[in-house]
């Protein structure tokens, strides 16, 4: 009971930056990770049938579904390109429900471990290129990886380079870093939530002293996040044609990963058996 509800409060906390981090991967605003950290946790609860699974947004499908709507500009057509991606969620959505009710966990058995690997290896590129304008707290746009590392390495955006936020940046990955090591070789066996201490810590920083207005630093209640939620209404059909096989992709990425991520926890903690339904 004591490290559940430890897990909880870790995963709840973590949730919501990360959720909000995702949904800038894909070009959406900060809300809908808020809400995609609320609404299938909901109906995961309701309809699953394992435990070794963490639901909610998914830093490589962010990153996919912004490569897959790349034709619309998300910053001069917000509501058409956020129409777009909520097209992929239904189409995918319907495909996922589909491969549960029919139980293709078999797909999983398909795709070799290497394939899996290079996928792991080569989506971790991606976000992190997708992530160091962040980093450096300058503008990259959007595009492939080369492309944002053309950008990020231009004289004009290093003109714009925050040190400032390179530093918090920097500082926060090696601290941890440390503790995990730390961590990892005195107490492996304590529920020491890491990540949230880092969350916690940096808040308390940039309120204590005041980064945003020295240094320039964003933060999260600079983006627009709205209240409540939207009104459920289906998305317009107008790109679907396009749609269609990216959300094919994003379908069966989804549902391979999840069960294969799932798998590998349950060989890790001895519960071998995991529903492929």
């Amino acid at each position: 009971m004591k490290y559940d509800f430890v897990s909880g409060i870790t995963v709840g906390v973590i949730s919501i930056p990360q959720g909000m981090s995702n949904c800038l991967l894909a070009n959406l605003p900060p809300s809908y990770g808020l809400y995609g950290c609320i609404i299938p946790v909901l109906a995961y609860v309701l309809f699953t049938t394992t435990r070794q699974v963490n639901i909610g947004p998914y830093a490589v499908v962010s990153v996919m579904i912004a490569s897959f709507v790349s034709f619309i500009d998300p910053e001069t057509q917000e509501q058409e390109y956020i129409t777009a991606v909520l097209t992929i969620a239904l189409f995918s959505g319907i495909l996922l429900t589909l491969l549960g009710i029919f139980r293709c966990g078999f797909i999983t058995r398909i795709l070799s471990d290497p394939v899996m690997k290079s996928f792991t290896a080569s989506s971790a590129i991606v976000i992190t290129t997708s992530q160091m304008g962040h980093y450096w707290g300058v503008k990259t746009g959007t595009g492939s990886p080369i492309q944002q590392v053309i950008t990020l390495l231009s004289p004009a955006t290093l003109r714009q380079f925050n040190w400032y936020a390179f530093l918090i940046g920097s500082i926060a990955s090696v601290m941890l870093y440390s503790m995990k090591v730390y961590k990892d070789k005195h107490y492996p066996q304590t529920p020491i939530p890491l990540e949230l201490f880092i969350v916690v810590m940096g808040i308390a920083v940039m309120r204590i002293f005041g980064l945003k207005e020295k240094w320039g630093i964003k933060m999260v209640g600079d983006y627009p996040i709205s209240k409540g939620f939207p009104p459920f209404s289906l998305p317009s059909m107008k790109h679907w044609t396009k749609l269609v096989f990216p959300s094919i992709v994003v379908g069966i990425v989804c549902y391979a990963s999840t069960i294969a991520v799932s798998k590998n926890y349950a060989r890790a903690v001895g519960e071998v058996r995991v529903s492929h339904g």
